[in-house]
C-alpha cells in the first residue's frame, strides 16, 4: 500500500512539473509575440535554445531563452535571442530581455 502511495505521489509530481513546463513555455511564446508587436516586429521563426548562461549574465534556471527571427514593417529581418523571466526565481510574467545577433548591446522591457 505504501509503495502505491509513493508511486502515485511521484506520478502526480511529474504531471505537475510537466504541466508547469508546458504553461511556462506557452506563456513565454505569447509574451515574445506581444513584445515583438509592441516594438514593431513580427516573429517569423522562434525556438527554445539552451544558450542561456552564455548569452545572458545572471541567467537563472527557469528563464526561457528563445532564438528568434524578427521582421519589421519594411521587411527588414533581424535575428535575436530573447530571455523571458525576471530575477525572482527566473519567473516573470512580463519581463523580456533582448540580445541582438548583430549587436553587443541588449535591451530589456
Amino acid at each position: 500500500m505504501n509503495e502505491l502511495l509513493v508511486a502515485a505521489g511521484a506520478l502526480l509530481f511529474c504531471i505537475l512539473v510537466f504541466s508547469w513546463h508546458l504553461w511556462a513555455n506557452a506563456h513565454a511564446k505569447r509574451r515574445i509575440r506581444r513584445w515583438a508587436k509592441e516594438n514593431g516586429y513580427r516573429v517569423v521563426r522562434g525556438e527554445i535554445t539552451g544558450l542561456g548562461s552564455s548569452l545572458f549574465p545572471g541567467y537563472i534556471r527557469g528563464q526561457v531563452i528563445w532564438a528568434v527571427r524578427l521582421e519589421n514593417a519594411r521587411g527588414g529581418v533581424r535575428d535575436a535571442w530573447l530571455r523571458c523571466g525576471g530575477s525572482a526565481l527566473g519567473y516573470s510574467l512580463t519581463e523580456v530581455e533582448v540580445r541582438w545577433a548583430d549587436s553587443d548591446r541588449s535591451t530589456a522591457s
